[in-house]
């Protein structure tokens, strides 16, 4: 069995929504825009169910935590709970500051890289060993500029303009992580270490 459950770290409320912390969010926007998901409150979050997710025969659970950033792990642990998915089955989209905007990377266990949201998760679960699709806002363009408040600040109009592509490239890498089974992943994770999807110049 692959992916079960697709967990998009954010904030919720008005003024978080196109910030840097919100990439996630963003790129849900555009994952699936030929149906409509069946957002449901649940988990201490927005839940929904996808049956034969993109014409496979796989259900797959979306999770978006409305506990803020730092207390994702609240609602992903309830979520794991209520679903009894463990940390193989759990891939957790969030927004990548050592990765520049356009690259997306796949990785599974390791180092957290100082996210308050994959902290929460960790402590939550007692492991770290869940994937991660790290979605890239690149770092700040000065070493002056507060990281908090870099991660808190809105995208520039043409990375805005950009997610409706990155969310049709990246879908594709999706249904295949939920269709995969665990011996096959291998091959996904080296075709997906650090892939560069679009670039602002094109």
């Amino acid at each position: 069995m692959g992916i079960q459950l697709i967990v998009f770290l954010g904030n919720p409320g008005a003024e978080y929504e196109e910030t840097r912390h919100n990439a996630a969010w963003l790129l849900l926007t555009y994952l699936f825009p030929s149906i409509v998901l069946p957002w449901r409150c649940g988990c201490r979050g927005s839940i929904a169910r996808i049956e034969g997710f993109e014409g496979s025969s796989e259900e797959v659970w979306l999770l978006k935590p409305l506990t803020y950033m730092n207390r994702s792990g609240k609602s992903v642990g309830a979520a794991c709970a209520f679903l009894q998915t463990d940390a193989k089955q759990l891939l957790v989209v969030h927004d990548e500051l050592e990765l520049p905007f356009g690259v997306v990377s796949l990785k599974q266990g390791g180092g957290l890289g100082g996210h308050n949201g994959l902290r929460s998760i960790k402590e939550v679960l007692g492991t770290a060993d869940f994937w991660r699709l790290r979605i890239g806002i690149g770092r700040p363009p000065s070493e002056s500029v507060n990281i908090a408040q870099y991660v808190l600040s809105a995208f520039y109009p043409a990375e805005m303009a950009a997610f409706p592509k990155l969310g049709r490239a990246t879908r594709d890498l999706l249904c295949q992580l939920v269709v995969t089974d665990q011996a096959a992943t291998v091959t996904l994770l080296s075709a997906w270490r650090k892939k560069r999807l679009l670039s602002l110049c094109e």
